[in-house]
């Protein structure tokens, strides 16, 4: 994926070789790739990603994987905060809302493969291939099916990304959501 599609806001990551890698830890800032896919669709998000490193005075620091992204206020993105916790974010006009959270931390140094199965209301969220989150509900962003790495006080990399509908393609692919 990388490479092939237009990314924004990425000034402070650098793209080689398939990998994207962010060069900060003392601010926030993401990439998002804007994707050639239909909107509204049951839409397949993975990635491999590494933790180099992360602010442990900051709660709220930690990698997010976006999706659904329309616009700097407008995107779903599953957040792994210093609390221990994943969660599952709806940003829109009204702000910031967590609208699911479940216990799950990311270890430093240690490489983890990442799946999103999303659709108009369903998402699901896959790590080394275990379900760690499922969700249900009309409220989350219905907004397009780009996908990006935000990092907030936090280094990582992030490679083998991938975002297809799978009801159009062949081949291996997790369970449904």
């Amino acid at each position: 994926l990388i490479g092939e599609y237009v990314f924004i806001n990425y000034p402070l990551w650098i793209f080689d070789n398939g990998t994207l890698t962010n060069t900060q830890i003392d601010n926030e800032n993401y990439t998002v790739a804007i994707l050639p896919l239909r909107d509204n669709r049951r839409i397949y998000y993975g990635m491999d990603l590494i933790i180099s490193e992360t602010n442990m005075k900051i709660s709220y620091a930690g990698p997010r994987i976006i999706f659904r992204y329309k616009d700097d206020g407008n995107y779903v993105c599953f957040g792994f905060f210093n609390d221990g916790n994943v969660h599952l974010i709806n940003r829109d006009s009204s702000g910031l809302s967590i609208i699911k959270s479940v216990a799950f931390k990311l270890e430093t140094g240690r490489k983890y493969n990442i799946a999103i199965i999303s659709s108009q209301t369903k998402v699901s969220l896959l790590i080394d291939g275990n379900t760690v989150m499922e969700y249900e509900g009309n409220e989350m962003n219905p907004t397009p099916p780009n996908v990006g790495v935000y990092a907030a006080y936090s280094q990582l990399i992030a490679s083998e990304i991938t975002a297809f509908d799978p009801d159009s393609q062949s081949g291996d692919l997790p369970d449904e959501v």
